[in-house]
């Protein structure tokens, strides 16, 4: 493609166009206009990043909406890149969106945008802008070679990467020639004609002229052309390894790897894993834990094929997640290996697994899931993953047990009982049943809903259970500091609330004991911790020997509960400011009362934390000998005695107002 003449031009609008990258082309909903966030996947970049910074935060979808792709991956012998050849279609209204809406977003950057037109220019603007950030995109792919296995801690599955330079962008009918409307419009290069059509066609939409239009095909659709080379970094045995694809809000498009020939290479495992958070602040997602391999429960949207042909093994993937899924991504994995098939051995049970006859604790009685599937996903080992198991349990007539779709099991648990549990393979063997007790060990309750330091808890054990040990924590933010008790029978114990700030305090729990499964639980208990007032104390105060008309005043403050403490004063009822404490030290800065009427005058200081509780220092200043020496002198010629010197109080009104204006401007 010609870039030079139009070099000053495509640097112009740039960023422009990755600020409308994250703008979703096909909506036309007025409501998008009230949204702040678009759900990418990626995230974006804040406004200040630089062009590379904001494209290597996004993938090829985000910069270009298809109604259908497919990409082609040939992997080179040394299986350290690929050959990418890609082609996307942009049907029907979708293409009409994107005309119109690349047409309104340069508006004012080049001659043609902006006015219902897309013009040549600004599609060969386009075509350049992307192949740049092309370069920079996430590639959604991951390789890894060695054990399968589904990442863990310091794994980073995006480690594809778009060979610099490599990226060729081109496209068929973005203005189409034989448009029925197309004109000629002003170029930014003189030396180069320019051709525009309307962004929404007429309603016979004859973007062909050559074309009958009571054939019913789509005229006014174009087609993107993607060439490039993606460097692989994860592979230096091919002998096994996992592939990893990230296909959320990824739909309607093909994803084909044609591997280098190697006869004993064969898919392992395969499988969907669903609800990874991908939202705008994908990395404090810290919960997030790897699933183990085998266990993801997919929803059935994607699926895969594979293709044999001269000993050259292709792997299509047909991704399929809907944006509306968004935060909640979806990742697939296939494992690859020229290992033998393995042999067909009945499940087991893990060491992770409650043992037979051990004691299953539960929080709360009633309807309530007594094991999630990350729990239970632990418990079995399958060569096929314990997806594929049939796991049951069951229980008494009342306890109806039961199977959710995302593998938790269910159950009413009213007193404490047994379940059995097994699991069963395709071929119909089975790892063994285990029994368990399973119910309510303890309930938790206190004496006091205001936080004691330490606080009661009484535990009330129920009968039948073995000894345990519980630990408990009083915890607002942060890691919980426990407090562990061997109990045997019910009791009352204290636990420590060094450290806690006003608010609400939660109890956390945790049971252990031989044979006991651990529970990890939390408790609202209604348990509030009530601000005390800062503690305010003088050091000194006083009128200044040097400017004896001025007055100041200092100290110190301390909060018992350790939260910030903010001042202001006032004189006489009338807020004069705020004061920044340095340290533990409040001061009061000087205050000049020749600006205030002779009397006393009432000083105020209030210090109030961040719960709103508020101490107070009062100073009593008299100001009188400021005005001790000014003496009112009659005037020997005046002969009407009821005259005197006026206004003395109205004057001194003034000069009061006058200070108070004076010191409202230290108001923060």
């Amino acid at each position: 493609m010609e870039r030079d003449n139009s070099t000053l031009s495509v640097l112009c609008i740039c960023f422009l166009f990755i600020f409308i990258n994250f703008i979703p082309f096909l909506s036309n909903d007025s409501n998008l206009e009230n949204k702040s966030n678009r759900m990418d996947q990626f995230g974006g970049g804040g406004s200040e990043a630089s062009f590379e910074e904001r494209c290597s935060q996004i993938t090829f979808e985000d910069i270009f909406e298809y109604t259908k792709a497919e990409f082609h991956f040939q992997i080179d012998q040394d299986w350290q890149s690929a050959e990418v050849f890609a082609t996307a279609w942009i049907n029907w209204s979708m293409a009409d969106s994107v005309r119109e809406r690349l047409d309104s977003y340069l508006g004012g950057i080049i001659p043609s945008g902006g006015d219902g037109w897309l013009s040549t220019d600004e599609r060969d603007a386009v075509m350049a802008i992307a192949a740049d950030c092309i370069e920079h995109t996430i590639t959604r792919i991951g390789f890894r070679d060695g054990p399968a296995h589904r990442g863990g801690v310091g794994v980073d599955w995006k480690n594809t990467t778009w060979e610099g330079d490599s990226i060729i962008v081109n496209e068929l009918s973005g203005v189409p020639p034989r448009h029925s409307e197309i004109r000629t419009c002003d170029s930014w290069d003189p030396n180069t004609p320019c051709y525009e059509i309307p962004v929404i066609p007429s309603s016979n939409r004859d973007c062909d002229t050559d074309i009958d239009n009571s054939l019913g095909l789509d005229e006014c659709r174009f087609v993107l052309y993607l060439n490039s080379t993606l460097e692989l970094s994860g592979i230096s045995n091919p002998e096994s390894f996992t592939m990893a694809l990230n296909a959320s809000n990824m739909s309607n498009a093909e994803l084909t790897f044609t591997f280098p020939k190697n006869n004993d290479l064969r898919l392992d495992m395969w499988e969907e894993c669903e609800d990874r958070y991908i939202g705008l602040n994908e990395d404090s997602s810290d919960d997030y834990i790897s699933p183990i391999r085998g266990s993801c429960i997919g929803d059935k949207s994607s699926n895969y094929s594979l293709d044999s042909n001269n000993d050259m093994l292709s792997y299509t993937i047909f991704p399929n997640s809907d944006r509306s899924n968004w935060p909640n991504g979806e990742d697939i994995f296939a494992d690859f290996t020229t290992l033998p098939v393995p042999i067909d051995n009945p499940p087991i049970w893990t060491e992770d697994a409650p043992i037979d006859g051990a004691w299953f604790p539960l929080s709360e009685k009633g309807e309530t899931m007594w094991a999630d599937w990350r729990q239970i996903s632990s418990w079995f080992n399958d060569e096929l993953g314990v997806s594929n198991l049939d796991i049951s349990c069951f229980g008494d007539a009342n306890s109806n047990i039961r199977q959710n779709n995302d593998g938790s099991f269910h159950a009413n648990i009213e007193y404490s009982q047994e379940i059995t549990c097994e699991a069963t393979d395709l071929s119909e063997q089975t790892s063994g049943n285990r029994t368990w007790h399973i119910g309510i060990p303890v309930s938790l309750s206190t004496t006091s809903q205001s936080l004691q330091n330490p606080h009661p808890i009484y535990i009330q054990v129920s009968d039948n259970w073995p000894p345990l040990s519980i630990s408990l924590s009083l915890y607002q933010d942060g890691e919980p500091k426990f407090t562990k008790f061997l109990v045997e029978s019910s009791t009352n114990v204290n636990i420590s609330s060094v450290g806690l700030t006003p608010g609400d305090i939660n109890l956390k729990m945790k049971i252990n004991g031989e044979n006991v499964y651990q529970l990890i639980s939390n408790y609202d208990l209604g348990i509030t911790k009530v601000s005390s007032p800062p503690t305010l104390t003088k050091s000194s105060s006083g009128f200044s020997f040097s400017e004896t008309s001025h007055w100041s005043a200092r100290g110190q403050f301390s909060d018992p509960d350790g939260e910030d403490v903010s001042f202001s004063f006032s004189i006489d009822d009338s807020l004069m400011g705020t004061i920044i404490p340095s340290g533990n030290t409040w001061d009061i800065p000087q205050i000049n009362f020749n600006l205030w009427p002779e009397g006393n005058h009432i000083i105020k200081l209030e210090g109030c934390d961040e719960s709103g509780v508020c101490a107070e220092l009062f100073f009593d200043v008299n100001n009188s000998h400021l005005y001790a020496e000014e003496l009112i002198q009659t005037n020997p010629q005046d002969t009407n005695e009821k005259r005197s010197i006026p206004f003395i109080n109205l004057q001194l009104t003034f000069i009061s107002i006058a200070g108070a204006l004076m010191y409202a401007t230290r108001r923060d």
